[in-house]
């Protein structure tokens, strides 16, 4: 299985997890992957906004830029 394939894969199982509506089902697929960028270095992907900058989440007693 290829990276791409692999990272397929665990969008599906993601998507899967969260039960979604048939109809919408590929259609997360498609925004999920558009957004996700491959990386060699772990975890294999980054999550990029809509100008391509890397997304980021605020994880609480976590200091910015850490």
């Amino acid at each position: 299985m290829t990276s791409r394939e692999q990272l397929q894969a665990l969008i599906r199982a993601e998507i899967d997890r969260q039960r979604p509506v048939a109809v919408a089902r590929r259609t997360l697929e498609l925004l999920v992957e558009s957004a996700t960028r491959r990386l060699d270095a772990p975890p294999g992907y980054q999550i990029v906004d809509r100008d391509g900058r890397p997304r980021t989440r605020a994880i609480a007693g976590a200091r910015p830029g850490r």
